[in-house]
């Protein structure tokens, strides 16, 4: 299963939708298109790609004029996916006189011995037919190398094919041009290119809901997503995997990932043997958080960091799109505001960056749909949340009008857990306001994956790989229960699953993980193994340990020590305490109100608590000191096969 896939005239397979590491300023508001190839490597970017390949999105179609090679060779190099799994594309533009020099140059960019796919660019760029003959011919030979396992054009017209397939010795395997509903290449170009053997790869897929958003298509689109129950930006690359041509977006919106991951796989061709199968982990949730905003208008999640917040506001804000609701999602509120725009005035110009047309004050009284994320940072923010308490009331007597849902790390407005107790007290959400960290009942809504999602997500990380191995359901439980489904835990602990495999079992052979194995068995009964490697997967994000001593700082580590002496129970919160505020702020502790009215704090997971337990031998000299953290000693050490305890 996975993505559909679609045969060359080669034999060769390419998978049905890739993702570019770049965008145009033009047609999304930030830019990942360097001009300057050696500029400083792109962060937010590798985030965008890592998040795609680990989603399922093999196919990475990169450029020399895109300048984002270098940020590709570290994505494929962090996402942990074996490269024979991912399928590579890029073009030459710059170097189109000398291929072997330019394609060299971007093998070492991407840190690989040969692509996929190597595309001749753009005819446009090249003076004379002669020249273009020439400088295919300079890929032919690139590909009998084997460096490039295809070549192909990109942007070329049929004039500059059957200039081409006059002299050339290998058929171009593929042609990339933009193609979507409102471009389908009249004029039978697109059967002319297939009697030859030529397929068509697609950019600017996305185009109609995107660039072309408002135009007679918007009608059409909503209807068969909504039949469907899905989103529209789920119905167009579908559409255009059904003309059998590969599909291409852009990270410019990154949200729109996890609808694409979940309409390729729900509204599949029908001679699709995956028909049945939908692998995004979270579509129930976003849908039920959808209906809870709706409901209540203003709705509070709250969580730890590396919680899932940022991902499940970026789905939410996906979906939300894709059935025409004026989503806006803003990544960070300005922390003051003194000196600056009103909180009412940014807002405003929210809704007029993201493409909406928003008048003064009125616009509160719009169906508007304000996501924010790190909404932790907005508690002191009164002017803000005394605009969320209006639209509360006004909810309350039934007056149309904004919604907000305030993705929070940690603490509330009204139990404000921010250094120095600060806070307000102008808003206090009732239950059915909230979004808790973990799944209590059937009709809560969770920030952790649910068991059901869990499922979801490690089916949907297998089929990323490719099924080429799986673990026991022992193992699964037991990986449930230490992360309790915490996104970031989740990740790390398929990725030690990953490094497993390829260590003890794919050499041998072997395709499933057993709880009952040496090395697994290792793994969980020699104490400090399994805990510094998750850490280090993670690079202590979601786990605030100090690379450089591995433990707290001890006024912090001695709450942790009461809070696991405490054990289900946990700590009654103390507001005056400094190193408990410190705790829930990094993400050691969680804090939720018990039966009686009590805030507790407690460890946000199984694998917190089994760490912090750790520290405390280590500590008591029960327990070995934790291993330095590099690579190569944590490689070693999956292979001590006989590592004893001292």
């Amino acid at each position: 299963m996975g993505w559909p896939t679609l045969s060359l005239k080669n034999g060769n397979f390419i998978p049905m939708l890739s993702r570019y590491p770049f965008i145009r300023a033009s047609e999304f508001p930030t830019a990942w298109y360097k001009d300057d190839p050696n500029a400083p490597i792109n962060p937010e970017l590798i985030e965008v790609l890592k998040t795609t390949v680990l989603k399922g999105f093999i196919h990475i179609d990169a450029a020399d004029s895109y300048g984002t090679e270098r940020e590709v060779e570290i994505t494929i190099k962090e996402s942990g996916i074996p490269r024979d799994k991912l399928f590579i594309t890029t073009k030459v533009l710059k170097g189109w006189k000398d291929a072997r020099v330019a394609l060299n140059d971007s093998l070492q960019q991407l840190q690989v011995d040969y692509v996929e796919m190597y595309l001749l660019h753009n005819p446009y760029v090249i003076p004379t037919t002669a020249e273009i003959q020439t400088a295919w011919k300079g890929l032919e030979t690139l590909h009998a190398e084997g460096k490039a396992r295809n070549i192909g054009v990109s942007n070329f017209q049929r004039n500059h094919l059957e200039a081409l397939l006059e002299d050339c010795s290998v058929v171009p395997a593929i042609n990339q041009l933009e193609y979507h509903p409102y471009l389908q290449r009249a004029d039978d170009y697109v059967p002319w290119m297939r009697e030859h053997g030529i397929e068509i790869s697609s950019f600017k897929t996305l185009a109609p809901i995107t660039v072309g958003k408002g135009g007679p298509l918007d009608l059409p689109l909503s209807t068969i997503a909504a039949k469907h129950n899905t989103s529209t930006s789920t119905v167009v690359p579908r559409w255009v995997i059904d003309q059998n041509v590969v599909g291409g977006t852009h990270p410019g919106d990154p949200y729109i990932l996890s609808d694409m991951y979940n309409g390729s796989q729900s509204t599949p061709h029908p001679s699709d043997p995956s028909a049945s199968q939908v692998f995004l982990p979270r579509h129930q949730t976003v849908r039920k958080l959808a209906n809870r905003i709706h409901e209540q208008r203003v709705v509070l999640a709250r969580g730890t960091p590396s919680s899932g917040k940022t991902f499940l506001a970026r789905s939410l804000h996906t979906y939300l799109r894709g059935q025409g609701v004026k989503s806006i999602y803003i990544r960070n509120f300005p922390l003051s505001l003194e000196g600056g725009p009103s909180a009412l005035h940014y807002l405003l110009e929210a809704c007029h960056i993201q493409g909406f047309a928003a008048l003064g004050h009125s616009f509160l009284r719009d169906n508007f749909v304000f996501l924010i994320d790190d909404a932790h940072t907005t508690y002191n923010n009164s002017e803000l949340w005394l605009i969320l308490n209006a639209m509360n009331q006004d909810h309350l007597v039934n007056v149309p009008g904004a919604s907000f849902c305030m993705f929070s790390a940690f603490g509330t407005p009204d139990r404000g857990v921010m250094p120095h107790n600060m806070g307000s007290d102008l808003l206090v959400f009732n239950e059915h306001q909230r979004v808790f960290m973990v799944e209590r009942f059937a009709d809560d809504i969770s920030l952790f994956y649910t068991t059901e999602e869990v499922d979801l997500y490690m089916e949907m990380h297998f089929q990323a790989r490719g099924s080429d191995y799986e673990i026991c359901d022992i193992l699964k439980d037991t990986i449930h229960g230490l992360t309790g489904g915490q996104p970031e835990l989740m990740d790390a602990f398929m990725h030690l699953c990953d490094m497993l495999y390829e260590a003890f079992y794919k050499d041998d052979e072997l395709d499933i993980i057993s709880e009952d194995d040496s090395e697994i068995t290792q793994l969980f009964e020699v104490r400090g193994i399994l805990e510094v490697t998750i850490a280090a997967i993670v690079n202590f994000a979601g786990l605030p340990l100090s690379p450089e001593t591995f433990f707290p700082p001890e006024q912090e580590f001695e709450v942790l020590r009461q809070a696991q002496h405490a054990r289900g129970q946990g700590l009654l919160f103390d507001p005056q305490s400094e190193a408990m505020l410190s705790c829930l702020t990094k993400g050691w502790l969680h804090m939720e109100e018990n039966r009686e009215g009590e805030f507790r704090c407690c460890f946000p997971t199984m694998f917190h608590n089994r760490l912090v337990e750790y520290l405390m031998g280590v500590q008591d000299l029960r327990y070995p000191t934790p291993p330095t953290l590099n690579r190569g000693e944590l490689e070693l050490m999956f292979r001590m096969r006989n590592m004893t305890i001292s």
